[in-house]
């Protein structure tokens, strides 16, 4: 047989058996059947839908009734729509035999900030507590007792920068001294009803607030504070949702997830909130959202729970959002309780600042979540 022949013979011969492989791979009988041909699942992709949803009610804002006490700094006035009011408790403990002396004359010295958005003096009285203040306590109320006058017996002092002393009357010390009187601590108010702010250096500032005694027997000692403060509180109430630190308010949004099946495959998940104009106020604005272990406010656990997003609120675009496509996915599988979202500042008791949001009551501009998801696939059989 020549070689060209021989090659054409080998040639028809493999042919004939890739034609025989083909025609058994389109039996009915093997895995690879002719209705998965362009379809290797052999599954029909479930329908995509994008849905919104209104939080329908039940949204709103919480008081939590701590104080800023961990800064350099300490306020009293009133500004951006809050009235400040500085706590401070002396430091007794230590004061041996000092017990023992009698008190000639005291100052009570703060150092003032200077800084161009505080008043160059400002008007204030001085109030004894009614009861004990330690930082990290919570203050629903004020409680002053009596106010505490100067030497002169006037009650309106004024802050400025120099000199830096506020007398005190000397059986008033003495009587804290010695244990007479309970030193509970002194609240610095602002009578008055402009606007205007004054601060000063806190405790944990280079020029720390102190009590200079002065006694008879010519001797000196200085007394630090225990503990100091912001106390903040909202001049105004509103309808709108607030989350405002200072005086802090979190937001409560309870979510109603019974339009979504929870086979369905969510895509993408986000949370709206339109802001209200003009109603942001501070420096910070970074939010946090995240997932409570109860929707009790008045339960420890409502304080924490499962991080979902944070942002920088930007007050110019008018909307604030939320990426909850994880919590969502956590919620519908069951995972985990849907206690609703918490929207706070990241940092509390840091500066007095607030940001405002319609709520479910504004007919169009409520909170609103977005869904995009999928029925489940159908398979063929």
């Amino acid at each position: 047989m020549r070689p060209h022949e021989t090659r054409l013979t080998v040639f028809f011969a493999a042919v004939a058996m890739m034609v025989a492989v083909l025609s058994c791979g389109d039996s009915d009988e093997t895995p690879l059947g002719s209705e998965l041909i362009g379809d290797l699942l052999g599954s029909r992709p479930g329908e995509v839908f994008e849905d919104t949803f209104a939080i329908a009610g039940g949204d709103t804002s919480y008081e939590f009734y701590s104080l800023i006490d961990k800064q350099t700094y300490l306020e009293v006035g009133r500004g951006d729509g809050y009235e400040r009011t500085i706590l401070m408790r002396p430091n007794f403990s230590t004061a041996g035999n000092g017990t023992l002396k009698t008190v000639d004359k005291a100052n009570l010295r703060l150092f003032k900030i200077e800084f161009e958005d505080y008043a160059d003096v400002l008007t204030v009285r001085f109030y004894q507590l009614g009861q004990e203040y330690n930082e990290g306590d919570s203050v629903v109320v004020l409680d002053t007792t009596t106010v505490i006058p100067d030497t002169s017996g006037a009650i309106d002092r004024t802050l400025q920068l120099f000199p830096p002393n506020y007398p005190l009357q000397p059986d008033l010390v003495q009587g804290w001294i010695r244990g007479d009187v309970p030193a509970n601590g002194i609240a610095i108010v602002y009578p008055d009803t402009l606007d205007e702010l004054f601060g000063i250096d806190s405790r944990t500032a280079e020029e720390a607030p102190r009590i200079e005694v002065f006694f008879t027997d010519q001797t000196q000692t200085n007394y630090s504070l225990a503990a100091d403060g912001i106390f903040a509180r909202a001049l105004t109430t509103t309808q709108n949702l607030v989350v405002s630190d200072g005086f802090v308010r979190r937001i409560h949004l309870p979510v109603d997830l019974s339009a979504i099946r929870d086979s369905a495959a969510v895509h993408d998940a986000r949370l709206f909130l339109n802001i209200v104009p003009g109603s942001v106020s501070g420096t910070i604005q970074k939010l946090l959202l995240y997932a409570p272990r109860s929707s009790d406010p008045n339960s420890t656990e409502f304080a924490k729970g499962q991080l979902i997003d944070q942002e920088t609120l930007d007050e110019s675009t008018g909307i604030l959002e939320l990426q909850i496509t994880n919590v969502l996915l956590l919620l519908l599988s069951g995972e985990l309780d849907n206690n609703g979202f918490v929207l706070r500042f990241t940092s509390e008791n840091t500066e007095v600042r607030q940001a405002e949001f319609y709520s479910s009551a504004h007919p169009t501009l409520g909170p609103k979540v977005q869904v995009t998801y999928s029925s489940p696939a159908s398979f063929k059989e």
